[in-house]
């Protein structure tokens, strides 16, 4: 297959760039700097910068079978009104522009893929929550709908076009970087503990996992709209701090109480303390077979 991608030098997209070539894909990376990009994703991809002209980039769209949507700024750090407009135009912007451009497509891909997050439940406390559960009403609630909201092609018309579209609700992903390697250093000096209270549900998935399920979702056609990428065991951030204390053999006896986070981070600090029990529905009613699906299965095999 022919597949395009956006976000490739991101966490979840290096390691997708990898599996999609081992697969023997061919792959299209859409990317600010090309020199960075060369270099981490080697040369196997073909590469377009994203000043690259509409009729190119409509062009390389109709010769794909597959796109896929993963951009998007980082968004634990102190929000202002400057880097929230990067969060919200490096997700729903770039994802309009995209859907747009697919809309002028002579041939459309088969399927699209395109991020979401958890985000979407807002602080949901310790209810289960799945993709039939209502939105919530916080600052990334909002920006989450709009930015699924933008990810649905319709014609001219206003009629919504037969492509299949796939909606990546993504929780907390596990890996050789990204969130965990934040969390590494605390811990190796003893530091770790619980963070506000600790009953705050933590949704979160291995990236082995977060893979699997991209490459499922292009293959499987029952599955489509929004799917909760996440593992079938949430855990509170209390058990996973134990969990991971346990596996490095380092305490976790100082907590970090939620106005500290409140001070150093602010408005962001709701990614760390809200609570969002979410349960992957769509993914277990489509027979999808995790690889990590506890805490403790996970965390051994990336920290060991």
């Amino acid at each position: 297959m022919k597949i395009f991608l956006t976000g490739a030098t991101g966490f979840i997209g290096s390691h997708l760039v990898k599996k999609l070539l081992a697969d023997e894909n061919e792959v299209i990376c859409y990317v600010r700097n090309i020199k960075k990009a060369r270099k981490m994703l080697g040369h196997k991809v073909e590469l377009l910068q994203t000043t690259a002209f509409d009729n190119h980039l409509i062009a390389t769209l109709e010769k794909c079978d597959v796109i896929i949507n993963l951009a998007g700024e980082p968004i634990i750090k102190r929000w202002t009104k400057s880097n929230k407009k990067e969060i919200h135009d490096s997700r729903v912007e770039l994802t309009k522009k995209i859907t747009s451009l697919i809309t002028r497509c002579r041939t459309k891909p088969k399927v699209v893929i395109s991020s979401s997050a958890v985000g979407y439940y807002g602080n949901s406390g310790d209810k289960e929550v799945n993709e039939n559960s209502k939105i919530g009403s916080t600052y990334l609630s909002t920006l989450c709908r709009k930015w699924e909201n933008a990810a649905y092609p319709f014609d001219e018309s206003g009629n919504l076009m037969d492509t299949r579209i796939v909606v990546l609700r993504t929780g907390v992903v596990l890996g050789n970087g990204g969130a965990l390697k934040k969390m590494l250093l605390p811990f190796k000096l003893g530091l770790g503990g619980i963070l506000g209270n600790g009953k705050q549900y933590m949704p979160w998935i291995h990236i082995s996992d977060m893979i699997k399920i991209i490459i499922f979702s292009i293959n499987n056609k029952e599955v489509c709209g929004p799917i909760n990428c996440v593992s079938p065991n949430p855990v509170t951030n209390k058990r996973f701090t134990k969990n991971m204390g346990s596996i490095l053999k380092r305490p976790t006896i100082f907590p970090v109480p939620g106005f500290i986070l409140k001070l150093i981070f602010g408005e962001s600090s709701c990614v760390l303390l809200d609570s969002q029990r979410v349960i992957p529905k769509q993914l277990i009613n489509n027979k999808f077979s995790w690889k990590f699906a506890d805490i403790k299965s996970a965390l051994k095999d990336l920290l060991n």
